[in-house]
């Protein structure tokens, strides 16, 4: 499964570990992605997630949602 901006899970977890280490004991930072979506999401805060052009030249919504392959590029979804 991805992540923000395309990160895996796993490397993302391993970010919020190294953060962890750093900061002073006592700190409330997640120990891992399904804990920081937890945060997020009790806070009221949800996301949708986007497919997008693997040149980010579009987001796969509103016209485009349904396609399989971006139109101008004709790079797969």
């Amino acid at each position: 499964m991805k992540c923000l901006y395309g990160w895996s899970n796993t490397s993302f977890d391993s970010l919020l570990n190294l953060l962890v280490e750093a900061f002073f004991q006592g700190n409330v930072l997640p120990n891992s992605t399904y804990d920081f979506q937890k945060i997020i999401k009790d806070l009221g805060l949800d996301y949708v997630k986007i497919d997008a052009c693997i040149d980010d030249c579009i987001l796969y919504r509103g016209s485009y949602e349904n396609l399989d392959e971006y139109p101008i590029c004709k790079k797969s979804r």
